[in-house]
């Protein structure tokens, strides 16, 4: 019995290994290098093979940051970081994206926050200027209505819903428990104060 069943097994192993071998994108990656600025930001880049190029600000801080009181605190940040900056009001930010043929995502998790866009590969300076601008020059000015209903009446997967919940249990005495998809507690009383706070203790701090 053993040995019939590695006689189909070894074959297919063989032939998974030898097409991984025979995919270039699979061996013949150039390395990531990682640079530290004067600033202690650290730089990681890599050169690829793909016609468009990816550039992102990965933050080391998140929903464990928001205050006591600030559940949903950091789902608001992300919802400004897509509203524009003084640099480049909504509109402005649209049509650069639209006129480089570019996306932007933001996404914003437990213990860090990203922000990252996506640009053909000619243009990975413009992606770079606006993705910077967008990570450090968020408006917490631009707090709207709008911003406040997406939060409330959003939907989210149900397994999304478990893990958010065992979260919340398992670290119901700080920040870290505050729930990641809502109901957000006292987000419609969340001003321009509890923003800058956050935004001090993680992207500013």
């Amino acid at each position: 019995m053993w040995a019939g069943t590695l006689r189909h097994v070894r074959p297919a192993l063989s032939r998974g290994v030898s097409q991984a071998l025979a995919d270039p994108s699979g061996w013949n990656q150039a390395p990531v290098v990682v640079s530290k600025l004067s600033n202690g930001v650290r730089v990681a880049t890599q050169t690829t093979f793909n016609e468009v190029a990816s550039v992102g600000v990965f933050v080391n801080g998140g929903i464990r940051d928001e205050g006591r009181n600030g559940s949903g605190t950091a789902a608001l940040v992300g919802k400004l970081a897509l509203s524009g900056t003084s640099k480049r009001p909504l509109t402005a930010l649209e049509e650069e994206l639209e006129s480089l043929g570019a996306t932007l995502d933001v996404q914003v998790a437990r213990e860090s926050m990203s922000f990252q866009a996506s640009v053909p590969g000619g243009n990975a300076k413009e992606g770079i200027d606006i993705i910077t601008d967008v990570a450090t020059n968020i408006l917490p000015s631009n707090i709207s209505d709008a911003h406040i209903r997406q939060l409330q009446e959003g939907e989210t997967a149900t397994r999304n819903v478990i893990s958010d919940r065992l979260h919340m249990t398992a670290f119901r005495d700080c920040a870290l428990g505050n729930t990641v998809v809502g109901p957000f507690d006292n987000i419609a009383s969340l001003g321009e104060g509890a923003i800058q706070e956050f935004l001090g203790r993680t992207l500013v701090g």
